[in-house]
């Protein structure tokens, strides 16, 4: 498949030329992104590939960004064709480095929609198996990005890789969503592993092994569990094939070993012992190849099925929405927005602080990122009127947000960038472009500049409302930095 290339001018142009196509022909095509949500160790990329060699496709076949050799092609399929798509395969000499890796990931899925979806007959269905780490289904929703295009219809099935046997009574111990055996179980696989770029060396480090793992579960706690939206087609529960067992109950070892300073020099080989001791209180079971092959089968059924579907209209309000009130009696916002307060307010401030010196700024009591402006008319269209409605009605509707890049404007103001992720909604609400969140104004400087302020400096504008570009000052957050559970209201005068 050629032109799974990455950066320069000649690609962008292309790709805007094969987008421009697209739209033209309106093609029709479905892409269904099946993403696995697990822990690390937990058996994704196993299950994804034994997927990928079981589906048959009428084109063909592709493994990053290569025809898969000897992949056979059934004319009676009812897939075009599929690509397997692993992170890891997107690090730069085995270093990791999560936002270059994410950046060519999303052009090779963006290469692939472009070059292989946007040529393909009418009508046609696409598989893409996306072998990356999911925490929630924001996650599921970035991945599935790229491929949103005219004409195209995306729809994720999220494999979510769960407990197999009696975990409940471990699980209510905590606030993940698997137990301490579990735990200790994929810590193990972890560090039995051979040197892996997800875990963040081209070394066989188990310190740093271990370390990676540990933030990535940490990521997990209060995880709210998937469900169907209008993106998330199905949600399929997979047992963790080849748990284990408990030699001597590891729970309280495994407490404490979240509860240590992972990042810490001093404490990292004292960690580590931890690590071991735990690992060694588990015994693994042997696996079941009828066991793991059920599960690919289910997988494999499930794709077969859903291409086999009729291609759909767009999916019908979310459940939560209530019936639209007359214009007359709906009370418009001023504008919608996501609240930034309590302990997601303290995570944001704090990290901004470790980019930042706060006190000679004037940090706001109130912080949100506004998804919609109305101004006071009344919201266009019935499906926005629904949403808008059911929001000012106090509906419970969340958001995860993700701050991205700090913006500093010498003596005007502080604003994040940020990215929203949430139900399906908000792919209706249409939200504003260059979503941010106005940390601190100096000087009587005004709110609404932080958008202006983030636009010029993205198009790189030589001067921004009277400030050079060059005095402007930029710093990327951390990637773990994710605001979760963000209430979404309408702001009234």
């Amino acid at each position: 498949m050629p032109g799974l290339g990455y950066a320069g001018g000649y690609r962008e142009k292309r790709v805007d030329n094969t987008r421009r196509a697209i739209q033209g022909h309106a093609r029709a095509q479905r892409v269904f992104v099946v993403a696995p949500v697990g822990a690390l160790g937990s058996g994704k990329t196993r299950l994804l590939k034994k997927v990928f060699d079981k589906l048959a496709v009428q084109h063909g076949k592709y493994r990053q960004h290569l025809v898969e050799e000897g992949s056979a092609e059934d004319g009676g399929a009812t897939i075009w064709d599929a690509i397997y798509l692993s992170s890891d395969d997107f690090v730069e000499g085995g270093k990791h480095n999560q936002r270059l890796q994410s950046t060519r990931l999303r052009e090779a899925c963006e290469s692939f929609t472009l070059e292989n979806v946007g040529r393909a007959p009418a009508g046609s269905n696409h598989v893409v198996l996306l072998d990356k780490n999911h925490i929630h289904a924001g996650d599921l929703k970035r991945s599935a990005t790229p491929f949103m295009q005219p004409g195209i219809t995306v729809r994720v099935i999220a494999l979510f890789l769960a407990d197999t046997d009696d975990a409940e009574g471990e699980k209510s111990v905590w606030n993940y969503p698997w137990s301490p055996k579990t735990m200790a179980v994929c810590l193990k696989r972890v560090l039995e592993r051979d040197a892996h770029p997800t875990l963040g060396s081209d070394a066989n480090d188990d310190s740093k092994k271990a370390s990676i793992f540990l933030k990535f579960w940490r990521l997990f706690e209060r995880h709210r569990g998937l469900e169907e939206t209008n993106l998330v087609s199905s949600v399929l529960t997979l047992p963790i094939v080849s748990g284990g067992r408990w030699k001597e109950d590891g729970t309280g070892l495994a407490k404490e070993i979240l509860a240590s300073d992972i990042d810490s020099d001093e404490s990292g080989e004292e960690v580590l012992e931890k690590v071991k001791k735990l690992v060694a209180m588990v015994e693994c079971d042997e696996e079941s190849s009828a066991e793991f092959d059920k599960c690919v089968d289910l997988v494999a059924q499930k794709v077969r099925s859903l291409a086999s579907g009729p291609l759909a209209s767009r999916a019908l309000p979310p459940r939560t929405l209530t019936a639209p009130t007359p214009p007359s009696q709906l009370r418009c916002p001023l504008y919608v927005g996501v609240e930034i307060s309590g302990a997601n307010k303290e995570l944001l401030l704090r990290h901004a602080a470790n980019l930042l010196d706060f006190s000679r700024w004037n940090v706001k009591e109130e912080l949100h990122v506004t998804l919609l402006f109305l101004r006071s008319r009344y919201p266009e269209g019935e499906r926005r009127k629904q949403i808008v409605q059911a929001i000012a009605m106090g509906e419970d509707m969340m958001a995860t947000v993700s701050p991205k890049r700090l913006l500093v404007v010498p003596g005007r103001l502080v604003c994040a960038e940020v990215e929203v992720d949430g139900p399906g909604f908000l792919d209706d609400l249409q939200p504003q472009p260059h979503l941010h969140i106005t940390m601190a104004l100096d000087n009587g400087c005004p709110a609404k500049l932080s958008g202006r302020f983030l636009m010029g400096f993205k198009e790189q504008w030589e001067v921004i409302e009277g400030t050079r570009l060059s005095d402007i000052e930029a710093f990327d957050f951390s990637d773990n930095a994710q605001l979760s559970d963000c209430r979404v209201k309408s702001y009234f005068r």
